[in-house]
């Protein structure tokens, strides 16, 4: 299933995976393509931003400056259900493309405590668009059934059961 996923972000598809709260849509971050790609299949207006997921708290960095947080608040935070707003990395530090969240000057950054979405970034190598499988404005999707009339747009649709509500 990883390498399923990893071959879809690659090829700029948009895949769907449960997630440590909901299920989610997910495009690689470094894929102008792929993210308005994103915000087509949710209907969702480009001016409200997408947060990203890396696999571990260390790939934080690469996408926001969080020089000035007190040592080990990230460990502490994540992984799991939050998400941290940082000022985006711009340039060539920062790793995800301009078509994310264009003229926004911060990026919400997660570590999904979801061991599948974790090892899906990881052997991406980068951070993925996240946002809920769900059109924009509708109820957050918690099984796979939901988003069903989706599914045809996505790349990959992964099942990971129904996700407890948190």
């Amino acid at each position: 299933a990883v390498r399923l996923a990893t071959a879809a972000l690659r090829r700029g598809g948009v895949i769907a995976v449960p997630t440590d709260t909901i299920y989610g849509f997910a495009a690689c971050a470094a894929n102008g393509d792929a993210v308005r790609r994103l915000y087509e299949i949710k209907g969702r207006s480009r001016g409200a931003p997408l947060a990203i997921a890396v696999g571990d708290v260390r790939d934080v960095d690469a996408y926001g400056e969080g020089g000035h947080l007190r040592a080990g608040v990230l460990e502490r935070l994540l992984p799991g259900p939050t998400t941290v707003l940082l000022r985006r990395r711009r340039g060539e530090a920062g790793r995800a493309t301009p078509e994310l969240n264009p003229g926004v000057d911060l990026i919400g950054i997660r570590v999904p405590e979801h061991d599948f979405v974790r090892e899906v970034c990881r052997a991406h190598g980068g951070a993925i668009a996240l946002t809920s499988a769900n059109r924009s404005g509708e109820t957050s999707t918690t099984a796979v059934e939901e988003f069903a009339e989706l599914w045809d747009a996505c790349a990959e649709v992964f099942d990971g059961g129904e996700i407890p509500a948190k």
